[in-house]
């Protein structure tokens, strides 16, 4: 499998020539790093890479979500990440579902107040949209991560619905802010398996964690992309994970549906984010930063 963010590599050959906040030889030497660490084949999931180095960067995650502070998605892939060992996690979500809502932002001030998630961590809760949820990490916590986890998601977003989706919005909005940024969602229905969504992101995590300790925190300059996963229920187990495109608007592929998908199938080669998903691969796609729809 490629790499998740490979995208961010020719920004290093621009970053530093002018001078600006965030941006300078700092910025420069951090790119370059993280470019040589792309280069040299970190995956996007899967088995920790072989000679991997025994002592783990420190990083902190930031987790938001649209469902709300208390949804059981999110608190899966909270509860997940505090077991890694140097991973300092920071929640920031709306007090209140805010599903549909795409990257809207609220005009004027926003408000948060303590709160706990599902299992009862620590947590702040917005009154506003997921977006804002990051922005108020940002500039009112000055919470400073190295990576932005957004779910996991109550509903796949796949290939159109991710331009409307606010767990893609909450990302994204990480990313304009220099901050890499990942959305996982799982499937809509009685049993959404957020387990699995869970463990695929904390190996996200994993085997880019090198890379991300490397990149200068919030404000530095805005990055092309995020990495979406969307996986499907599969009481069996999925049949792995597909890095691939997103789905066009038109597809003849369901988007949004709780039916069972066909977790038995045998087609191998998928041609987009939906077609993986529909046939029990979790899918693994970049998503532009700036909404290529309306």
């Amino acid at each position: 499998m490629t790499d998740p963010i490979p995208a961010l590599c020719p920004h290093a050959a621009h970053t530093g020539r002018t001078r600006g906040p965030g941006r300078g030889p700092g910025r420069l030497a951090a790119l370059v790093g993280l470019c040589v660490a792309l280069l040299v084949g970190t995956p996007v999931l899967g088995a920790a890479p072989a000679g991997a180095a025994k002592k783990t960067p420190p990083v902190t995650v930031l987790v938001t979500n649209d469902d709300g502070v208390d949804a059981p998605g999110m608190d899966a892939v909270v509860e997940a990440l505090r077991k890694e060992r140097r991973t300092t996690v920071v929640v920031v979500a709306p007090l209140l579902n805010q599903s549909g809502t795409g990257g809207k932002l609220t005009a004027g001030p926003v408000t948060g107040a303590p709160a706990r998630t599902a299992s009862g961590y620590e947590a702040f809760a917005v009154q506003g949209f997921p977006a804002d949820s990051v922005n108020y990490a940002f500039d009112v916590r000055k919470v400073r991560p190295n990576v932005v986890v957004s779910g996991v998601n109550r509903g796949q977003n796949l290939g159109p619905i991710s331009e409307v989706s606010g767990t893609v919005g909450a990302a994204r909005q990480a990313a304009r802010r220099g901050v890499p940024a990942l959305a996982v969602s799982s499937q809509l229905g009685d049993n959404p398996d957020f387990a699995t969504s869970a463990r695929l992101a904390v190996e996200w995590l994993r085997e880019n964690r090198k890379a991300f300790a490397k990149i200068p925190k919030i404000d530095a300059k805005a990055l092309p992309d995020i990495v979406s996963i969307n996986v499907p229920n599969c009481p069996g187990g999925i049949r792995g994970v597909r890095q691939t495109v997103l789905a066009p608007q038109g597809t003849t592929e369901p988007l949004v549906s709780a039916d069972p998908v066909s977790c038995s199938s045998t087609l191998a080669t998928v041609a987009n984010d939906a077609q993986a998903f529909n046939n029990g691969f979790a899918s693994s796609v970049r998503v532009p930063v700036v909404p290529t729809s309306g």
